[in-house]
């Protein structure tokens, strides 16, 4: 459950977009379109089966509704709009 208690409805999940690292390895600044950015499922509705909270998640870029509070940006997008969940080693 997300702490500012959105809660998502039945099919949709709550994702936290988490934006990486803006410098590369040679210490240059990227431009924050740039940015490395991680989805991370922060809430699932009822009946969602795929995914939980904590995954890394990918999904299109211009899916579901974008939700902005305490300098935090979250995506609400139905389940079925994850391509794929990130298993990092």
């Amino acid at each position: 459950m997300v702490k500012m208690g959105l809660v998502p409805r039945e099919g949709s999940v709550v994702i936290e977009k988490i934006l990486g690292e803006r410098k590369t390895e040679f210490g240059f600044l990227l431009l924050k379109g740039n940015a490395k950015v991680s989805l991370k499922v922060t809430a699932t509705g009822v009946g969602v089966k795929n995914v939980k909270n904590g995954d890394v998640v990918i999904c299109p870029a211009y899916s579901g509704f974008s939700y902005r509070s305490d300098d935090k940006e979250y995506l609400i997008i139905d389940a079925e709009d994850i391509l794929a969940v990130v298993n990092e080693p």
